[in-house]
This record gives structure tokens, sequence and C-alpha cells, in this order.
């Protein structure tokens, strides 16, 4: 009897082993492959209250790749090719924009610049570890 009661105990500790490993998975997928979106789609989250971190990232001129997360397997992207302005860097000028279109919202989400997957460690270690050809 008791060996009945250790083998269901093993393989139910299998299968909830299983589902937590394919969560994180799925988990990491959705944050490396974020769906594809554009501003209405930001918008909206933002306005429902589903989004409080948006990354704006600026990799080239005239162009900002916009990041965020409305929950759990919910991870966007864009691109945004914007008006060059000697004024503000694209960054800036695509934040100040959706702020204006927020309105009173806008308090409630922070625009950060930077690599969104600075936090992800040893994982953004191998991308930078490719070979720098200049001198």
């Amino acid at each position: 009897m008791d060996g009945q009661r250790l083998a269901v105990a093993d393989r139910v500790f299998r299968v909830l082993a299983v589902v937590v490993l394919a969560a994180g998975y799925l988990g990491l997928c959705s944050l490396l492959f974020p769906a594809r979106a554009g501003v209405p789609e930001l918008l909206r989250d933002v306005r429902e209250g589903d989004v409080s971190v948006v990354q704006v990232v600026s990799p080239d001129v005239g162009e900002v790749r916009v990041f965020w997360s409305a929950g759990y397997l919910q991870d966007y992207e864009f691109t945004y090719h914007y008006r060059v302005s000697p004024l503000l860097p694209e960054a800036e000028q695509f934040t100040a924009d959706i702020r204006e279109q927020l309105g009173e919202k806008a308090d409630g989400v922070t625009f950060e610049e930077g690599d969104r997957l600075d936090a992800l460690g040893v994982l953004d270690l191998r991308r930078n570890a490719t070979p720098s050809t200049g001198h």
C-alpha cells in the first residue's frame, strides 16, 4: 500500500514539474518572440490598466521599437517609423506623443528606455557574446 502511494505521489510530482517547466518555457518564448501589435493595441492595453511599463528603444535614426506586456503570454512589440526631429531623440518624441494621446491614463504607465532583455542575465550574455568585427 505504501509503495502504491509513493508511486502516485511520484507521478503527481512529475506531472507538476512538467507543467511548471512548460509554463516557464512558454513565458520565456512569449518574452523573446512577442506578438506583433501597433499603437492602437498599446493605447487599449494602457487604458484598460493592463500595462505598467512600456519599453522604448531607438536602434536607428527615425525608428522606435516598443515592447510591453499585458499579462502572462501577452507580450507585444512593434516598430514605429518616426519623423526625425533635431530637438528630441526618437524615443522621447514617441513617449511624449503617446502620453499626449493617453491624457490622464499616462500617469499609470512608466516609459523606460533600454533593452528589455537586460534582466535575463545569462541568456542576454549569449546574445552579446558575438565577436566584434571592429578594432
